[in-house]
């Protein structure tokens, strides 16, 4: 079935023992690599191991001071995982997040997070974020999803990172628009282009936005 009809697996270290019946997993390894797909096994407190056609990719587990309750730890590994692979973030990062949401969950009682799942995966993607693009990037998708003062925050930080980021400036300037923060975004704009004169973008969106102002005090 794997070979024909699966892009993708996830499976716990047991259930993959259990499919491949026996107990070395660098047995079972080796054969999901001739298999040329892709394989996702969690390994409880030894973290979480992707088998990438020919390459792997492993990430430690967090550490937890009290595990109170297993369920769903398995979903929520999944849920954050899928969710960093349909928005094009690394391997290495998708697993990394699967841990962090699936170890979340396992510090309560009950497989229902006190948050909204999503909201939870949103929070943990935010704190992962370490360099000026994930930030950029990630306020991006805020900004398309409509929330705006999230944005804002991330692209101050991809500019506290990098304060030559022009595009970040630019974007920021955009958002700043929408919250009704016409004499901030100008600001935003002009530090883009002083960065980055021939940066046609940000020279437009001055323009509209002196336009703006000016018309409105007419």
């Amino acid at each position: 079935m794997a070979k024909e009809k699966v892009d993708l697996l996830f499976g716990h270290e047991g259930e993959y023992k259990s499919l491949f019946e026996t107990e070395d997993m660098e047995k079972i390894v080796s054969e999901l690599i001739l298999m040329n797909k892709n394989f996702v096994i969690t390994l409880g407190d030894k973290g979480a191991l992707l088998i990438n056609k020919k390459e792997r990719i492993s990430v430690p587990a967090e550490k937890i001071k009290n595990v109170v309750d297993l369920t769903g730890a398995g979903d929520l590994f999944a849920s954050g995982f899928i969710h960093g692979f349909i928005n094009n973030f690394s391997f290495e990062k998708s697993l990394k997040l699967g841990v962090k949401v699936s170890s979340e969950i396992i510090q309560i009682l009950g497989a229902r997070p006190k948050n909204k799942i999503k909201n939870l995966v949103s929070y943990l993607v935010w704190k992962m974020a370490n360099t000026d693009k994930e930030y950029f990037d990630q306020g991006n998708k805020l900004r398309d999803k409509k929330k705006y003062s999230e944005a804002v925050v991330l692209f101050e930080k991809a500019i506290k990172i990098n304060p030559n980021y022009f595009e970040a400036y630019n974007n920021l300037g955009t958002v700043l628009i929408i919250l009704g923060k016409r004499e901030k975004a100008i600001k935003n704009f002009i530090k883009a282009i002083e960065i980055s004169p021939k940066y046609t973008r940000a020279h437009f969106n001055l323009a509209i936005s002196i336009n703006f102002n000016k018309e409105s005090k007419e």
